[in-house]
């Protein structure tokens, strides 16, 4: 759908820039704005959200998140 579409294309544009670690190691994870964007209690679900994202991506072993 659309928003499979749209998490693709943030991807590839992000892909630009290999220096960055976490476009190195692919993990971008696209999230739905409209959570991030309303200081609300979904702006808390979105930050939730972005924390477990992180912890995933510091969990795998063929990372170097830190």
């Amino acid at each position: 759908g659309h928003d499979v579409k749209q998490a693709s294309s943030w991807i590839k544009y992000w892909n630009k820039w290999p220096a960055i670690d976490a476009v190195r190691q692919q993990q971008l994870r696209p999230i739905n704005a409209d959570i991030m964007n309303r200081p609300t209690q979904r702006f808390l679900e979105g930050a939730r959200t972005v924390c477990t994202l992180i912890d995933d991506a510091r969990r795998r072993p063929d990372t170097n998140l830190k």
